[in-house]
């Protein structure tokens, strides 16, 4: 098998409204970590796809200047997905969003992977939740290890109860799951966090972890659990 790395998930352009300007930047948290593992001199493939536009060409240049390697299908969609904030005066922003997502197996190249990672929206929204759910099949079974973060985002993915049943289903393949307080609070608001963390770990998870933005991060692995404070940046 070869030492490399395979992210599914989505690629858009994050499009920011602020007094009267418009700033477009390459976004989406699979792509995001693509270009992290990229940047640090992995081989690795992203599995998403975009428009033919300026936008899709601009994410295909800022991915391949980082070492990403894209799969054959990346600019078939009809136009690139789209992320829209538009910040007030007193700081809060207003989403739109316009995402199309389709992704199958059949769109892989015919390589093996040592890791696979998915999260965020391209985990659940169809058609290519499906098929992404197929890929970690697939994978996992092949032999590589898969890691998942929810990364979830209820003005997309609608009521906690939809999407559940599939993340659950990603999570049961999963040998790391990464959330945040956020993310359980929504999926779970009846249950505590420690609850959360060791069921996905009693399932089958080597490796959980919980951050808690400003109240750091939890980590738990077999018998072990360690927490870390935030550390403050300058």
């Amino acid at each position: 098998m070869t030492e490399s790395f395979l992210v599914v998930g989505e690629a858009l352009t994050d499009c920011v409204h602020r007094e009267g300007s418009v700033t477009e930047t390459p976004g989406g948290s699979p792509l995001n970590v693509a270009v992290g593992i990229g940047r640090l001199g992995h081989d690795v493939v992203l599995a998403a796809r975009v428009g033919p536009d300026s936008r899709g060409q601009e994410i295909v240049a800022h991915t391949m200047d980082s070492g990403v390697t894209l799969i054959d299908d990346a600019t078939g969609l009809s136009h690139t997905p789209t992320a829209t904030a538009t910040i007030a005066e007193d700081g809060s922003a207003a989403y739109v969003f316009d995402l199309l997502w389709d992704m199958s197996p059949d769109m892989l190249p015919h390589r093996d992977f040592l890791h696979v990672h998915t999260g965020s929206i391209g985990a659940t929204l169809e058609p290519g939740g499906t098929g992404v759910l197929e890929i970690l099949r697939q994978q996992r079974a092949a032999g590589a290890s898969i890691s998942y973060d929810p990364n979830a985002r209820p003005s997309i993915m609608g009521h906690a109860a939809a999407v559940r049943e599939r993340m659950e289903a990603i999570m049961a393949l999963a040998h790391i799951i990464k959330a945040s307080d956020e993310d359980i609070a929504w999926l779970y608001p009846d249950r505590t966090q420690d609850d959360v963390l060791r069921s996905w770990k009693d399932a089958g998870a080597a490796l959980v972890v919980l951050t808690k933005g400003p109240e750091g991060v939890v980590a738990m692995a077999g018998p072990h659990t360690l927490s870390l404070p935030t550390k403050a940046s300058h």
